[in-house]
């Protein structure tokens, strides 16, 4: 038991780390950046709250005007074990069956069940957290809107305390079967990341449409309880938590938490197999051919490109940016002239379009901060690169290189589509592709500096390395500052200039800091980088 406790304990420590950050700084204080971080997290948890709140208030009022409360619990329980198996099913995969410490927990005196359960503990946090949002959003509005029951209190926390258990049970099966399936692919962080992305895009395209179908799904009750009744689990649900059904309540409890019993025992007994068992992935034909050497510098570009494509979590994270400058790029052409009807007749001038656009781009790419994890990602492996006869300046160019060549890319494709949607004359070309390159350098630069300045090189997991650290949050937050400096500037100049001469003092500054950074980049910084 002790030995289960410490495995929590340490699974605990890992999770606030990975979301807050170490909590002292060397000289002992408190880090700022934990307060900032714990502020932006109450955020997001305000916001969807009130997103669901919003959500279920509509179907309260409808439901319930309509005898039909049955129904509003059983969308409840529907919805929020939708939630809870989209967030945790990959992490389910990557604790329980593809985790990397396995080798070392299992060479221990530890028995293989205290890792299981310390395992399937952090996955069920992360369950009753979403499960806390969700059901405290419905359980106030179903107090707000219909008479509470005793009975019926009871009955709704003995189901909101199961459901987590219920969608854990799920999340691990279907965690096994994606585990499966991508066993023989060979970049299995590409697909993993392809996954990811369209979960996100259907998740976003869901949020998007939420309201007009609770809407919609509040003037059809009587469809939706035609249609959901026949499901005998959410009709128990419903009827257990509406009328106080002690019937349906077991029959609900047993539903739920039958699953997970199952799960557990199968797992119980096959954990230890699953972790120690080597199974044979896609091999790749060897092809005899000459071999061609490269420069330093190629070389270190290359590892670069290598360290990103093969870690799901920094692409995700630190390469988003890019996708959604594309897409955004995309949409701007496709909804062209809706955008143009706002600059018409309107209280912001039509002259004022093309500027706004451009600065916009420049938002969209400082949320690609590949560069500011990058040092922090050498971790433990700092040393081959401290150790080979490479100056720091071009371990550092190749890292700037890299970001450049991703975030560019994107950067370049969304400015030809916005000088497309507003059909650009030739000078709104050069600037609309010019200005954005030249802040992706700059986002690229400010990250490194502030990766040398902040670096997390004792992770123990590559996520915490690129999700927290003071440098992730400066660079990306200090970029957008920096968006808010460069349209000021053009905003203010634009009544004394041409909208295009306004710009071009943009281009001019933003040229002379990339310089000034670059130049502290190759002297400071790689200084710095030797004495890490």
């Amino acid at each position: 038991m002790s030995a289960l406790k410490a495995l929590m304990r340490v699974r605990l420590a890992s999770f606030k780390q990975l979301y807050l950050g170490k909590s002292k700084t060397k000289n002992g204080k408190e880090r700022n950046k934990a307060v900032i971080l714990a502020l932006l997290a109450a955020y997001v948890v305000v916001t969807f709250g009130f997103l669901f709140i919003g959500n279920f208030s509509m179907m309260a009022q409808a439901f319930m005007a309509q005898g039909l409360a049955w129904t509003y619990f059983s969308v409840w329980a529907l919805l929020d074990f939708a939630v809870m198996f989209v967030g945790t099913v990959f992490t389910a995969k990557a604790q329980l069956y593809e985790a990397k410490d396995n080798d070392l927990l299992l060479a221990m005196p530890i028995r293989p069940r205290d890792i299981l359960v310390s395992r399937l503990f952090m996955i069920w946090v992360m369950n009753s957290f979403i499960n806390l949002i969700v059901s405290g959003a419905a359980g106030l509005m179903w107090v707000v809107r219909y008479p509470v029951s005793a009975m019926g209190v009871v009955a709704f926390l003995l189901i909101s305390l199961s459901l987590p258990l219920f969608s854990l049970a799920l999340s691990a099966l279907f965690g096994f079967l994606i585990s499966l399936a991508t066993r023989r692919v060979r970049n299995k962080s590409v697909i993993t990341t392809v996954f990811s992305l369209l979960f996100l895009a259907a998740y976003m395209y869901v949020i998007n449409k939420s309201n007009a179908w609770v809407e919609s799904l509040s003037y059809m009750g009587g469809y939706v309880a035609q249609a959901l009744h026949p499901v005998f689990l959410l009709r128990w649900i419903g009827t257990a938590v509406a009328n106080g059904d002690v019937k349906a309540l077991a029959g609900t409890l047993a539903c739920l938490l039958v699953p997970f019993a199952l799960a557990f025992w199968i797992l119980d007994r096959t954990f230890f197999k699953n972790v120690t068992t080597v199974r044979s992935a896609a091999k790749k034909e060897y092809k005899e051919q000459a071999y061609s050497g490269g420069s330093a510098a190629a070389s270190l570009f290359r590892k670069e490109a290598k360290r990103f494509v093969s870690s799901s979590g920094y692409m995700l994270n630190a390469g988003l940016g890019a996708v959604m400058e594309v897409a955004v790029g995309v949409l701007i052409l496709v909804k062209r002239e809706s955008i143009a009807v706002l600059f018409r007749g309107g209280a912001v001038p039509p002259q004022y379009l093309f500027p706004v656009l451009a600065t916009a781009l420049c938002l969209l790419a400082s949320m690609t901060d590949i560069s500011a994890p990058s040092v922090s990602l050498e971790g433990r492996s700092l040393w081959i690169l401290r150790s080979a006869p490479i100056h720091p300046a071009a371990v550092l160019r190749a890292k700037l290189q890299f970001h450049c060549a991703v975030s560019g890319a994107a950067s370049v494709i969304a400015s030809v589509l916005v000088c497309l949607a507003v059909e650009a004359t030739p000078a709104q070309w050069a600037l609309g592709i010019v200005m954005p390159l030249l802040f992706v350098v700059f986002e690229g630069l400010l990250g490194l500096l502030c990766g040398l300045k902040y670096p997390v090189l004792d992770w123990e997991n590559e996520n915490q390395a690129v999700k927290t650290g003071m440098a992730v949050f400066i660079a990306m937050f200090g970029a957008m500052g920096a968006v808010v400096v460069l349209a000021g500037v053009w905003a203010g100049l634009s009544f004394l200039l041409p909208m295009e001469l306004a710009l071009c003092a943009d281009v001019l500054l933003l040229a002379a800091v990339d310089l000034l950074l670059y130049r502290r980049l190759v002297t400071r910084g790689a200084e710095t980088f030797a004495s890490l």
